[in-house]
């Protein structure tokens, strides 16, 4: 069930992002202070949860003009559908916002999330450069 996360969420997702393949390969996680910080106005801050456990996290903040910045989205298990309909809802909630574009950032060495994006209708440049999807 996806749901707005709560401050008691902010472990379970630094848990997650320290299991991520990212983090394995260059550290790449977040202490539990960074998600408190996705609580103000503007914001969302959305988790996956199943029986009582967080399974993927997704989160953003506001841009200038009419875009929402998409910083961090993560799952305990890839491969089952978690992200898929973690995204969704998000671009669910920037729509709901009045806005009509997700702006995101894929690290090069990403190329599972960046395939991951592409094939929801993201595009950007190959490199490390921001990914967008506008939305209808």
């Amino acid at each position: 069930m996806i749901r707005q996360a709560t401050p008691e969420d902010c472990a379970a997702c630094a848990a997650i992002s320290r299991m991520t393949e990212l983090a394995k390969v260059d550290g790449a996680s977040y202490p539990e202070e960074t998600f408190q910080e996705f609580f103000a106005p503007g914001d969302i801050f959305l988790v996956d949860e199943e029986g009582g456990v967080v399974r993927g996290f997704i989160a953003g903040e506001p841009m200038h003009g009419d875009a929402h910045y998409l910083s961090l989205l993560a799952v305990a298990e890839q491969g089952k559908g978690v992200g898929k309909a973690l995204l969704a809802a998000y671009e669910e909630e920037v729509k709901r916002m009045g806005l009509s574009m997700i702006v995101l950032h894929a690290l090069a060495i990403n190329t599972r999330a960046k395939e991951f994006y592409r094939r929801r209708g993201y595009y950007g440049a190959p490199d490390e450069t921001p990914f967008y999807k506008r939305l209808c």
